[in-house]
């Protein structure tokens, strides 16, 4: 639906198993802290339309936490059809990027606000709706929630073209696991210029996130393919046509140094 799936990102979240369970590209909480004071903005359309915006930034929180969040909204053409204003947060230990927070609050069509708000804690999570508990989850100890999770991809170590990469994730609801998969190397065009990217898949069955994509649609998230691994590019798939969001801007991270473009091999054409 619109107010799911125009929202970025964003993406996540995002695999043969590996048999180390996670594989850290350098010391964790170094390169989690790396992202701190980061803003990238989005342009979103959908199916080439220009749908509205988000922006997802990263700042420091309580007692050494770090906290993320993600904001979309529609623009005025879209909002007649369906008017969303939604925001996002997540709280992680930066120690093993565990989360311990993730909210949700605003608007997403025509019903009333709702705020959703889940509490990570030990091995137990909880779920409130609107200041209700409504579910208490056990939990295993390295699960992450639907925002987190895109940065967890920027830690980690990727597995090879066609590899995939296990995680566990959860929405309050449910806790599954997912995968992400290694689909190729592309170039991506973006209002910020031309971009190598690492194209991945991550699968989540039962688990919308941030993304609001369906349980049978695909989704995919193109990562500069350099150190930083910015998020560069979001398509997700709808029962109608698919929404994409573009790195439209950048605040606090210093874009990655990347070969010219025409010096790039030619890149085969996208299946989607």
């Amino acid at each position: 639906m619109l107010q799911r799936n125009i929202l970025i990102f964003a993406l996540i979240l995002f695999t043969a198993f590996f048999p180390a369970p996670e594989a850290f590209c350098s010391a964790p909480e170094e390169k989690a802290a790396s992202f701190i004071g980061e803003e990238a903005r989005y342009d979103v359309s959908w199916s080439g339309v220009a749908a509205g915006t988000a922006k997802l930034t990263v700042k420091s929180g309580e007692s050494g936490q770090i906290r993320f969040n993600a904001i979309a909204k529609t623009n005025s053409g879209v909002g007649i059809l369906y008017p969303l204003n939604v925001k996002y947060e997540s709280n992680i230990n930066p120690a093993d990027f565990g989360s311990t927070l993730f909210t949700t609050s605003g608007k997403e069509g025509w019903g009333d606000e709702v705020e959703r708000r889940v509490e990570f804690a030990g091995a137990e999570s909880k779920y409130y709706k609107d200041g209700k508990l409504k579910k208490t989850l056990e939990i295993p100890p390295d699960v992450r929630d639907p925002l987190s999770m895109i940065y967890y991809f920027r830690l980690v170590t990727l597995p090879e073209e066609g590899r995939t990469f296990p995680f566990k994730i959860a929405d309050g609801k449910s806790v599954v696991d997912g995968t992400l998969k290694v689909l190729g190397r592309e170039k991506v065009k973006t209002p910020l210029g031309e971009f190598k990217t690492v194209k991945v898949e991550p699968q989540m069955k039962g688990i919308k996130g941030i993304f609001g994509k369906s349980p049978d649609a695909h989704m995919y998230i193109w990562f500069s393919d350099d150190d930083r691994r910015l998020m560069v590019k979001i398509l997700s798939e709808v029962s109608v046509g698919s929404f994409t969001a573009l790195l439209s801007g950048l605040q606090g991270a210093t874009l990655p140094h990347q070969e010219p473009v025409s010096e790039l091999p030619a890149l085969k054409e996208e299946a989607r």
